[in-house]
Parts: C-alpha cells; sequence; structure tokens
C-alpha cells in the first residue's frame, strides 16, 4: 500500500510523516496509514475492536463506578444495555457527550 511512493520517501519516512502526505494524494488510504501508526507506536491491541459482554459491563457497574463507551458511528448499545439493567433491578442513567 505504502509502496506507491518513489524512492527515497517510501524507505526513509516515518509513518507519522506519511499520514500528510497520504491525506493528499491517496485520501482514501488516510485511515490506513493512521492505523498502521497507531501498530507501530501503541501496537497492535490499540487497533484491534474490542468486543465486550453488555452482561457482564452492567454486572461491574455501580453508581461510583459509571459505564464509559467510546462508540464509532452506526454503533448503539443502549437498547442491550437497558435490558440487561433491567433484569438485574438496575436503571440506566444515560448521558451523551456527544452527538445525540
Amino acid at each position: 500500500m505504502f509502496d506507491l511512493l518513489p524512492e527515497p520517501y517510501h524507505t526513509q519516512l516515518t509513518y507519522f510523516a506519511l499520514i500528510p502526505l497520504m491525506r493528499i494524494l491517496r485520501p482514501e488510504l488516510t485511515t490506513a496509514t493512521i492505523r498502521r501508526y497507531v501498530q507501530s507506536s501503541l501496537g497492535q491491541f490499540f487497533v484491534q475492536p474490542i468486543i465486550f459482554q453488555v452482561n457482564d459491563i452492567v454486572e461491574q457497574s455501580k453508581v461510583y463506578t459509571p459505564m464509559l463507551l467510546l462508540l464509532t458511528p452506526g454503533n448503539d448499545p443502549m437498547e442491550a444495555i437497558k435490558k440487561a439493567a433491567e433484569e438485574r433491578g438496575k436503571v440506566p442513567n444515560p448521558i451523551s457527550l456527544g452527538k445525540g
């Protein structure tokens, strides 16, 4: 993917330096470039999606230890959280810190 650049750019630029270059030359590769930078800097764990069980999260939550979910567009686990909370006799109190 990154071998589309001529030498010396292909071998001498860091992944961080490739981000604005890809944003200009190949905007469709920007996300992949950022993912590659995060993976090389922080590790594979930070680019893998986290799969969680709503029941486990609700069980662990308390009034003084709330759930904090960072969501991507198109994901809305609120119905599943409400259902799991009602099964345990808890009442969720959602607060949106962004859109919606």
